[in-house]
Formats: C-alpha cells, sequence, structure tokens
C-alpha cells in the first residue's frame, strides 16, 4: 500500500504512528489528534483544538538580563534606605539612654545645687555598664558627662562604635543647652547629615567647632 504523504484534506500518513500496534483500532478523529501531537503540524488541526508544542519553553537571555537589571535597581535604591533605617535606629538607642540619664542628674541638681560629672553619683543602672569617672561605657556605645566652657557640668554626649562620623549631645535645663538635644556630624558627611536631618525633623542646622580638622554641624531636636 502507498504511503500518502498528503498533509490535505485531513489525510494522516501512517508512519507517524508506526511503533502503535492498536493504530489500526483508532477512529479519524484519534488519528489525527495522534498526528498532530505526533509532529505538531498545525496543518492538522482539528476544529477547536490546539496542536501540541514540541518547543522546549524557556527564558531568553534578553529576559534574563532584564530582570538582572530590574534587581540592580531595585537594590540601588532599597539597600541605601535600609542601611539609613539601621543607623537612624542605633543613634535613636543613644537618645533613649540620654532621655533615661536627665531625670537623675535633675534630681541631683535639685538637690546639690549643681549637675555632677561623676556616674558613681547618679543612682541608676542600666546592667552590665562600667563606669569610669565621667565615662560610661555600654556594649558598642559610650556616653560622656560634658563640661561648659566654665567648667560647669551641662549634658553629655553619646556616641556609637558603628557611627563614627555622627554623635549625640544632650543639655540639661538649668544649662545654655534648655534641656534640648542636638544629632552632630561634620559638614562634609552627606549620608550623616541625611540622617541628622531625619532625627530632627529639620533641614537646617547650626555651626559646631572644630573636630580632626573637620567643621561639625548641630541638628537641634
Amino acid at each position: 500500500m502507498k504511503r500518502e504523504k498528503n498533509y490535505k484534506n485531513n489525510v494522516i500518513p501512517e508512519e507517524c504512528c508506526r511503533e502503535s500496534s492498536s493504530y489500526g483500532l483508532l477512529s479519524k478523529e484519534e488519528k489525527q489528534l495522534h498526528y498532530t501531537k505526533y509532529t505538531g503540524d498545525p496543518r492538522q488541526k482539528l476544529s477547536g483544538m490546539t496542536p501540541y508544542n514540541t518547543t522546549a519553553s524557556g527564558f531568553t537571555l534578553v529576559e534574563l538580563l532584564v530582570v538582572v537589571l530590574i534587581i540592580g535597581i531595585l537594590a540601588a535604591v532599597a539597600v541605601p534606605q535600609y542601611q539609613q533605617a539601621v543607623n537612624k535606629s542605633r543613634f535613636m538607642t543613644l537618645v533613649t539612654f540620654a532621655r533615661a540619664v536627665k531625670p537623675a542628674q535633675e534630681s541631683y541638681y535639685l538637690t546639690n545645687g549643681e549637675y555632677t560629672e561623676n556616674w558613681e553619683e547618679l543612682p541608676l543602672s542600666f546592667g552590665g555598664e562600667i563606669k569610669w569617672g565621667n565615662y560610661l561605657y555600654m556594649p558598642g556605645q559610650y556616653f560622656v558627662l560634658v563640661k561648659d566652657a566654665s567648667g560647669d557640668p551641662d549634658g553629655l554626649k553619646g556616641f556609637d562604635n558603628k557611627l563614627p562620623n555622627i554623635r549625640l549631645q544632650a543639655g540639661w535645663d538649668q544649662t545654655s543647652w534648655k534641656g534640648k538635644m542636638a544629632c552632630q556630624c561634620p559638614e562634609d558627611d552627606v549620608s550623616m547629615n541625611k540622617l541628622c536631618q531625619s532625627i530632627s525633623g529639620k533641614s537646617t542646622r547650626d555651626k559646631g567647632g572644630i573636630i580632626n580638622d573637620k567643621t561639625w554641624y548641630y541638628y537641634f531636636f
């Protein structure tokens, strides 16, 4: 029997199903479907039925490059914001500490008429701290009770070891600071200036002193 090579008029070549012993038992529609799935030939498409696609699917190089580009853009935006949030959280622990110390200093002032510059004279315990004169050390942070130009105690400074270019200064009520706090950073550190603006809620700053040949600024809050 001559094998039919014509694909028109729904004629099914038998070689497509050569491996099937039951080919002769199939109806015309079943042979049609079998052939379409076997070859993927759209010319033998049955009405209302999509031919079987034998082509492997996957991502093209361009699609992968687009995905990598999008991830890179998102990382460039998200990572700095995440780091800024982490730095702000670390700085706010300094603020929390200063607010806990302030009532003890004000109480000491009411009793003695002056503020102390010795941590041992304040009834404070934070757990794990080391007190040494006007210095108090905590894990990763330390605080210093400071004096004004005339030598009178007027506040404290707080430092975080992972934030070398930023510090907290807090003043007591009965001093020129009037209980205010300030975020301090050098003029040329853009990221720390942005952090101080975020903490203080202000874009204005006051010029401070010179530290390590750099001009430092105060953001009061």
